[in-house]
């Protein structure tokens, strides 16, 4: 059930419709993220605590599920979920998209590993761009997964995650540009925590929603 927002009030209301749309998913996304925050504040972010970071975000994933409900619903429905509901919807999140975000977490920790690696073999530098390579495809097809998800939450696993793969291919370059403002939110989460905390992660949500709203489709 959601809260329609009176748009067409003064403006006052319009205002507070906004800020409420802003703040609650954000605050959200600060309280199921406590983990990374804490990780962020007492070990160092370097490639040496990399598993220690990729299982501070395994709470990530289904956070970015309920941040692109929101933005989605707020963007194109003019609805807005009630706060309590985010956290019902986290655990949908879990149940639904968790596996894959953790394997996609799981195929870039090897990646990682197999880069350091590679560096150190002087052949191996040949072989990097294909580690970089998987990684990226890994996350593109974790994102399209996740974008396919929130859009068709009966639909099995195997239907997504072939829809998401396909489409991974097809518009690869959409997948980038999702992946690259991953990679800008991850760093202002990183070096300024309370602006990435508290502002970024719905104007994040908003953008990727916006860049996949024509590609993606209901598979019911």
């Amino acid at each position: 059930m959601h809260v329609r927002t009176q748009f067409a009030g003064n403006a006052f209301v319009r205002v507070f419709n906004w800020l409420y749309a802003f703040f609650i998913p954000n605050l959200f996304f600060l309280l199921v993220n406590v983990g990374l925050v804490i990780t962020l504040k007492i070990m160092p972010l370097t490639l040496q605590n990399a598993l220690p970071y990729l299982l501070a975000l395994l709470p990530l994933g289904p956070a970015l599920w309920v941040l692109a409900q929101c933005a989605d619903d707020f963007l194109y429905q003019h609805e807005l979920p009630r706060w309590w509901r985010l956290f019902g919807t986290y655990c949908r999140a879990v149940k639904k998209i968790g596996g894959i975000w953790a394997a996609f977490l799981a195929i870039v920790y090897v990646a990682i590993v197999d880069g350091v690696v590679l560096v150190r073999w002087p052949a191996g530098k040949w072989l990097l761009p294909l580690m970089i390579i998987v990684g990226l495809a890994a996350a593109i097809t974790a994102f399209n997964y996740l974008t396919f998800a929130y859009h068709n939450p009966t639909v099995r696993l195997g239907v997504l995650l072939r829809a998401a793969a396909v489409l991974t291919g097809r518009r690869w370059f959409i997948g980038v540009l999702n992946v690259a403002m991953f990679g800008v939110f991850c760093l202002l989460l990183a070096a300024k925590p309370a602006i990435g905390f508290m502002v970024a992660p719905i104007i994040f949500a908003e953008l990727v929603v916006m860049n996949n709203h024509q590609a993606f489709r209901s598979l019911g």
